[in-house]
């Protein structure tokens, strides 16, 4: 379930981070923690994609990322690495990729639309009660469908910028 509390920004960052908050129009945006078979499938998901990047990006979760006023906690990030001292990521991300769990009109329609206006250039949503993966390359300021995988087309190479990575739906998802 999602919470949605008016404050304003100085007010969110005094926030406790438990549990894990998002900032979007002016609200904390307070979520319920996930489920074990979730974090297992992002964790799946996080060694499937790092195992593909090249020296100088890496794959994190529970990141910030801030590119504006908004500031999202998204499941899997994929970016240059930071210096320690950066506490909020603020730059383009490579990929961002959502576990869907309780919430999924929050990361099927509502993120979806969030992160194309940010001006992510890919985003993933992985289904696992469908056992989907839908990529999406951002065209002219919205998301379109590159690839979708599930049960009767589970692998597929899919670019993310200048990479490929192929992904196999029942590494995940099994």
């Amino acid at each position: 379930m999602t919470t949605r509390i008016p404050m304003s920004y100085s007010d969110y960052l005094e926030l406790p981070d438990d549990p894990p908050n998002e900032y979007q129009a002016g609200c904390a945006v307070v979520m319920d923690r996930p489920t074990p078979y979730h974090g297992r499938v992002l964790r799946r998901l996080m060694r499937v994609v790092e195992d593909q990047l090249p020296d100088g990006l890496e794959v994190l979760s529970d990141v910030a990322w801030k590119p504006d006023d908004q500031e999202w906690g998204p499941d899997l990030i994929v970016l240059e690495p930071q210096p320690q001292d950066v506490v909020k990521f603020t730059g383009t991300p490579r990929l961002l990729a959502e576990v869907l769990s309780s919430d999924r009109a929050r990361d099927l329609v509502e993120k979806l639309a969030e992160y194309a206006a940010a001006g992510a250039p890919c985003y993933w949503v992985v289904a696992p009660r469908d056992e989907t993966l839908t990529a999406h390359e951002l065209r002219d300021g919205s998301y379109r469908v590159v690839a979708r995988l599930g049960r009767h087309e589970p692998t597929a190479s899919i670019a993310v910028g200048d990479l490929q990575l192929r992904i196999d739906t029942r590494e995940l998802v099994s």
